[in-house]
């Protein structure tokens, strides 16, 4: 082999050798650019979460703002639907004069969701929803529930969030995972034994540990809240005049005030 053989092959040596050298730098960039990169994602991570816990507490602030909207408001179950408006009034009317109200005590009613079409007899009636003028009318109607017929019943007007969450708390009481579900003052409530304090319920997520019996929440509620019903010996009470608020029967706290703590938590991803 001849000196211009060698010097062609030194060259391609030289020039293979400059690219290892290259591509050995550009190695060493990235592994310098990996801390860097692991630095980034940790910090959009703990971005992301706080976002959520952001998003939680909005929701959360919203519903308890909403639930609040609901205070003076009850829900009147199993009332078959007049055909005319003053048929409605003459049923509520009856319903109300069981529970020791008449309808001056009502400010609105009107029945909830899109109406049935269906000839079948067995379909599901609306809900009449009734919003009163004041709390004390509301809770002499909860405190006399007990005195109207078993096919027509009354419930507190709830949220979506927390109907659902009371929905999947009564499956469980059925399924006898828990011993109790109800509601007071537009919270969840539920007890895991018949000897046990009742929990708070702010989330499924509480529900299942409350069922696991790791309950998150205290017995004491975080919700808007009011002070207890206090029950009456005797068949009827008499409710308040209508518009009458000077009643301390409940004393909700102001929505945009004392804002209760939320079941928000930030979990690490």
């Amino acid at each position: 082999m001849g000196d211009e053989s060698w010097k062609k092959c030194g060259i391609k040596v030289l020039q293979s050798l400059e690219n290892i050298q290259k591509e050995l730098k550009s190695v060493k960039n990235d592994t310098e650019l990996i801390p860097l990169l692991r630095k980034e994602v940790d910090h959009l991570k703990k971005e992301n979460a706080a976002l959520k816990e952001q998003l939680c507490q909005s929701e959360f602030k919203y519903d308890n703002l909403e639930q609040y909207h609901h205070r003076h408001n009850l829900l009147i179950h199993g009332l078959p639907v007049a055909s005319n408006p003053e048929g409605e009034r003459n049923q509520l009317n009856d319903v109300l004069a069981n529970l020791g109200l008449t309808i001056q005590s009502v400010d609105v009613f009107h029945r909830l969701g899109a109406p049935v079409r269906s000839s079948s007899s067995t379909s599901r009636t609306r809900p009449l929803l009734i919003r009163f003028y004041g709390h004390s009318s509301r809770a002499v109607a909860l405190r006399n529930k007990r005195n109207l017929d078993g096919k027509i019943y009354i419930s507190e007007h709830l949220t979506k969030p927390r109907a659902e969450i009371l929905r999947a708390a009564r499956i469980k009481k059925r399924q006898k995972i828990i011993h109790s579900a109800y509601t007071t003052n537009g919270n969840v409530i539920a007890k895991l034994t018949a000897t046990s304090s009742p929990t708070s319920i702010f989330s499924l997520a509480d529900l299942d540990k409350l069922a696991t019996g790791t309950p998150k929440s205290s017995s004491t509620s975080r919700g808007l809240s009011a002070s207890p019903i206090r029950r009456r010996s005797g068949s009827v009470s008499v409710a308040s005049p209508p518009r009458d608020r000077s009643s301390n029967l409940y004393e909700f706290h102001s929505p945009l005030g004392d804002i209760p703590s939320s079941p928000c938590e930030s979990t690490p991803e």
